[in-house]
């Protein structure tokens, strides 16, 4: 089958009943799916999750982080998920050749 990468990133906001939006920090991840075809005929992904939370002004990575709301700190926890696998059992009925994921297995170590 085949693979890609999805970058995500932008700003989470406070949204309160009054006034603006408030920027609380910024966040950028990857994430990165592989299917494979199984001699069976089902399909597993092999999915690969990253991400980072980062100040709204320097974009340096977060170590701690300063609500400006409540002025609490807090330990930020980054993502670095992966291996993750999900096995299909069947084709998606409405995207014919798209597997449908039914079962999933979730193992967390290793890096990529």
């Amino acid at each position: 089958m085949n693979g890609c990468g999805v970058t995500i990133g932008g700003d989470v906001l406070a949204v309160l009943p009054e006034g603006a939006p408030i920027p609380m920090f910024k966040f950028m991840g990857l994430i990165k799916a592989k299917w494979t075809d199984n001699e069976d005929g089902t399909h597993t992904e092999l999915l690969y999750d990253t991400s980072s939370f980062l100040h709204r002004d320097t974009e340096e990575i977060l170590d701690v982080f300063a609500n400006p709301i409540t002025e609490k700190k807090n330990d930020v926890i980054h993502v670095w998920d992966g291996p993750t696998t999900r096995r299909s059992l069947e084709t998606d009925p409405f995207i014919p050749g798209r597997p449908r994921l039914q079962q999933t297995q979730l193992f967390f170590h290793g890096r990529w």
